[in-house]
């Protein structure tokens, strides 16, 4: 069995670089559009949806949509977050296919990409990590500006580049990249 984790920051710090282009609320509302397609997307081609949160609105949606909810207390390393959530999986899932919440073009063809076995997808600079997919405890390196050289690194991967889950939001410029100086 394949369970998605998604970690998503409470709305309301989400996407903080943007703040140059995007008001708070603007901000705001493009994260939770942003989690609300990604979970769509996703939800279809795995056998659960667990969302690792901080915030109370999102903790609500994903609940409302049918996903398990992970509180987060409070702000740590991204992947103490997704680790966690990995881990509370043992038992449920073989294995575990961690996805961003800032894809906004991610569709389901990428995702089916993903469950092949163990791979990662990198952001678009090939600096971060989009998507990974693991067994059940391995531990991440998400949250370093390195992430897929990090990931790369310390464990064996199928390569996934594809334009939707390369193509996140985290500056003003990702924006104009996707025709959309504002959202």
């Amino acid at each position: 069995m394949i369970w998605a984790v998604l970690p998503v920051k409470s709305f309301e710090r989400a996407k903080s670089r943007l703040a140059p282009s995007l008001s708070p609320e603007r901000r705001r509302s493009l994260a939770r559009s942003m989690f609300l397609h990604v979970g769509r997307t996703v939800a279809p081609e795995v056998d659960g949806v667990l969302v690792a949160t901080d915030g109370d609105e999102v903790a609500m949606l994903a609940a409302g949509l049918g996903f398990d909810v992970l509180r987060d207390e409070g702000p740590g390393r991204l992947a103490v977050v997704v680790d966690r959530a990995v881990e509370t999986l043992a038992g449920r899932a073989v294995s575990a296919l961690v996805l961003m919440s800032d894809l906004p073009e991610v569709s389901r063809p990428d995702v089916r990409a993903m469950l092949g076995g163990p791979c990662i997808a990198p952001d678009q600079a090939e600096l971060g990590t989009n998507a990974l997919h693991v067994p059940i405890g391995t531990s991440t390196s998400f949250g370093h500006e390195d992430s897929f050289r990090r990931h790369i690194e310390r464990l064996q991967f199928d390569v996934v580049r594809r334009p939707g889950l390369a193509q996140d939001i985290d500056q003003p410029e990702d924006l104009w990249r996707l025709g959309r100086p504002t959202v």
